[in-house]
């Protein structure tokens, strides 16, 4: 009832047909898990055979056994395939994922395929509904980026590939630690939604996600890891300066935060995905054969989010610098209303780089901001930097009254350099007024030196 072959032979054992079904052909939860509803040929003559062609009767009694089946049309498809990913699964072999199925009757053309740099295919054969396999004269390169571009494939439809016809790969190479970071958490979803970590690979390598393992904090000890979850059972490459999202479910992704911005769903992988808690928890990245070897490492916290939405359902936090430190707060920061509060696939809505040169012993960039969550400026970075190491730092902010708004920090051990983020409330957690505002830093070492330095910063707005 889970799946299963059905072969048609004639007298002198010829196949005549032959049927590999499975539950997910139903597409109908309900009628999926509950029993007695048959699955119907929709069409005997449409150009694909196989789930695309299949479906649950819709007829009253669960079935049409010795009548006309009750679906009698394909759904209208106007759609053109896509090319979702290609991947190098080893040094002649490439595989290409596609969005939907397709019409193998030439899709396997060799004339189809084109590399650069040049590559040579000799075969092609199907995998499957959407997938093609590609083998090559010649092993590719390690280290080489390649672009593959596919043309005159169709759908089952008819419709032909379009302008998503192309997209890079390259051989897989060892990751080290940093080299593929944590650049977005979702972790607290509304009802009939799904969780998701989106990585970000800052290095120069193709990295294979199937080696790593994501897990979480266990609640008694979050220093160890618990509801371990292997990424992928297939090679999931994700390239230099790409993102890949790691998620429970993609059409709910696609549909959350596609209206605000489009998706790259080659950048989408549905896989499970440790039960990450709302409040506080760990996401780690970590290697198949050894806990300690660790890609990264998040231990957020829901206060993490700014404080000035009562509800972040469906909000996303995103790193702000991806060479900054991993579990530093100051390096998150809540996704922009304006991206509809996720920006999974594509560059972070907060993104900043943090390093900057400071030529004087404390630094706001930037000097005006707006924290209204539209993507654009909206917190401040306090940058200090200090002759001797050891101090202890505060710092204040006061409005051009003099009345103290907030204290950021309180006597916190800080290193010669460093940087505090600002996100614009008081400490009742509520919005500053539109206005300038005086930052006071004050340091003092164990010997006794003092330093106090201020600066000011403007918070801006729409004045309606």
């Amino acid at each position: 009832d889970a799946g299963d072959i059905i072969i048609i032979k004639d007298a002198v054992g010829n196949t005549m047909d032959a049927l590999s079904y499975s539950r997910a052909w139903y597409r109908d939860n309900a009628k999926s898990s509950e029993g007695g509803w048959s699955l119907e040929l929709i069409d005997p003559n449409y150009i694909c055979q196989g789930s695309v062609s299949w479906g649950a009767s819709v007829d009253p009694s669960g079935g049409t056994p010795g009548r006309a089946n009750s679906l009698t049309e394909i759904p209208a498809d106007s759609q053109a395939p896509e090319l979702l990913r290609a991947e190098a699964e080893n040094s002649i072999t490439i595989k290409l994922y596609f969005d939907e199925f397709l019409d193998f009757s030439n899709a396997l053309s060799l004339s189809n395929f084109s590399f650069s740099p040049s590559l040579t295919p000799i075969s092609s054969r199907s995998e499957g509904e959407n997938k093609v396999i590609i083998e090559l004269d010649a092993p590719m390169q390690a280290g080489q980026i390649y672009t593959i571009s596919v043309n005159n494939l169709t759908d089952c439809a008819g419709n032909t590939i379009g302008v998503s016809n192309t997209d890079t790969f390259g051989l897989p190479q060892t990751a080290q630690i940093g080299d593929v970071v944590i650049n977005e958490i979702m972790f607290a979803p509304s009802s009939g939604g799904a969780r998701y970590v989106e990585l970000y690979n800052k290095s120069d390598k193709v990295v294979d996600l199937s080696t790593w393992n994501i897990g979480n904090g266990a609640s008694e000890n979050p220093d160890s890891i618990t509801s371990i979850k292997s990424i992928s059972s297939q090679t999931l490459s994700i390239l230099p300066d790409e993102y890949m999202v790691l998620t429970t479910n993609i059409a709910w992704v696609l549909n959350q935060y596609g209206a605000c911005n489009p998706l790259n769903k080659g950048g989408l992988w549905e896989t499970s995905l440790p039960s990450f808690r709302t409040s506080q928890d760990v996401v780690v990245i970590f290697d198949q054969e050894s806990q300690d070897i660790i890609l990264d490492r998040v231990a957020y916290d829901s206060d993490w989010q700014h404080t000035i939405l009562d509800n972040t359902k469906d909000v996303a936090l995103e790193r702000i610098d991806p060479n900054g430190p991993s579990q530093d707060q100051n390096n998150w920061q809540t996704a922009s209303a304006t991206s509809c509060y996720g920006t999974p696939t594509y560059r972070n809505s907060q993104f900043v780089e943090l390093g900057i040169n400071l030529d004087e012993a404390l630094t706001i960039e930037p000097k005006v901001f707006s924290p209204d969550q539209d993507g654009f400026r909206d917190f401040t970075q306090i940058y200090y930097q200090f002759e001797e190491t050891g101090n202890a730092l505060s710092i204040t902010i006061f409005d051009d009254n003099g009345r103290k708004i907030r204290r950021l920090v309180n006597n916190d051990v800080v290193g010669q350099t460093g940087n505090y983020k600002w996100d614009g409330t008081d400490d009742n957690g509520d919005k500053a007024p539109i206005g300038i505002y005086i930052i006071v830093t004050e340091a003092f070492t164990l010997d006794g030196n003092t330093q106090t330095d201020k600066t000011t910063c403007v918070i801006g707005g729409n004045l309606d």
